[in-house]
């Protein structure tokens, strides 16, 4: 029994981390710091993309560049951060006419989230190898029941340095 625990012990160690998200509150093309992190190389997604290149024959919109909006699927934007970091963000922003939305770095899925009424919030991507990454946001074409659309919003991303204070 003791060999099997062993055994199991070393293939659980060389076994690559899956990175961890969060939800934290605050999103806006205009944040500096977030959970603890620096915003650096921030990627702005506003009308027609942006910092971003759009994928798929869906259609999408924007509030100049402030947010782009994906309103019909098949959509995806796609961006590469030109910082090196081991976490990132996705500023996104949601209301009554938001769906679901499978996020991923790196060509690896993170999540997919129902953006209904995720107003003002942030998804945190930690544990990530430090370099530059790739971030990409996929219109899933779902929604919730309650929800008057599938939509999806956002603001932009960027990689997440950790902040330091300076001892003195």
């Amino acid at each position: 029994m003791w060999l099997l625990l062993l055994l199991a012990s070393l293939l659980s160690a060389d076994a690559p981390d899956r990175p961890e998200t969060r939800w934290v509150r605050g999103s806006s093309d205009t944040l500096t710091t977030i959970a603890g992190y620096a915003v650096v190389g921030y990627r702005d997604a506003g009308t027609g993309g942006m910092d971003w290149t759009l994928h798929g024959g869906g259609t999408h919109g924007g509030w100049e560049h402030h947010q782009l909006w994906m309103t019909d699927a098949p959509l995806s934007a796609r961006t590469t951060l030109p910082v090196a970091s081991e976490a990132v963000a996705f500023m996104m922003d949601g209301d009554r006419n938001d769906g679901f939305a499978t996020f991923l770095v790196d060509g690896q899925e993170v999540g997919t989230f129902d953006m209904y009424q995720r107003s003002l919030q942030t998804l945190v991507v930690e544990g990530l190898p430090l370099r530059r990454h790739t971030l990409e946001v996929r219109m899933e074409g779902t929604k919730r029941r309650r929800a008057r659309a599938d939509h999806l919003a956002m603001y932009g991303g960027s990689a997440l340095i950790r902040e330091v204070i300076a001892a003195r």
